[in-house]
């Protein structure tokens, strides 16, 4: 396994907790107030998010310099601008791995050739979950939520009723999924 690329930030190793866990958070499919009050409510449990492009604005005014950020990227100027943008990862696909490399940002993705591989079989990898139900396998390094994980919160309009189900819904259910993988051994690539 070549050696992990940590970033102009601190790449991976900021997404991952002290056990090298990684709790992630798709927050892809929120904007707005809703996505403000999702980083605000839910990623003090998470190690990291995944987001849109556009929607660094709202995680620089809303995020916390404690969780990690992974942006969603296509095209490679995105890809080229995420140093000045702090990104500490990108989803991207394999065509802009030469890119990620020449930055040393990590890339997570469904390829073999990923730094983190996204519902992929080998390697340092995440498995997309829907909720605390979920199963974390020995080999799994975390989780990533599925977008599906937000819906609740995103089908109200009421602000204080989608900040309620947040609150008294989403974070117990996250804070669960947490306290699944407290007890795993520490994950061998932080020692890489």
């Amino acid at each position: 396994m070549r050696p992990l690329p940590m970033g102009r930030y601190w790449g991976l190793r900021r997404l991952a907790d002290d056990g090298g866990r990684f709790m992630l958070l798709d927050l892809r499919a929120a904007t707005g107030d809703a996505l403000a009050e999702l980083i605000r409510g839910l990623a003090p449990f998470a190690t990291g998010v995944l987001l849109e492009p556009t929607a660094v604005d709202v995680w620089r005014r809303w995020g916390s310099p404690h969780v990690g950020r992974i942006d969603a990227i296509a095209a490679e100027a995105e890809i080229e601008g995420t140093p000045r943008t702090a990104a500490d990862a990108v989803l991207a696909p394999i065509e802009r791995q030469p890119v990620t490399e020449r930055l040393g940002i990590a890339r997570m993705g469904t390829d073999s050739a990923a730094d983190l591989g996204l519902d992929r079989a080998t390697g340092l990898r995440v498995a997309t979950c829907h909720g605390p139900d979920a199963s974390l396998a020995g080999d799994v390094t975390g989780y990533l939520t599925a977008t599906s994980f937000i819906a609740p919160a995103l089908a109200i309009a009421d602000t204080h009723q989608r900040r309620l189900i947040v609150a008294d819904d989403l974070a117990p259910k996250l804070q669960a999924l947490n306290a699944q993988v407290v007890d795993l051994p520490q994950a061998g690539w932080l020692d890489g």
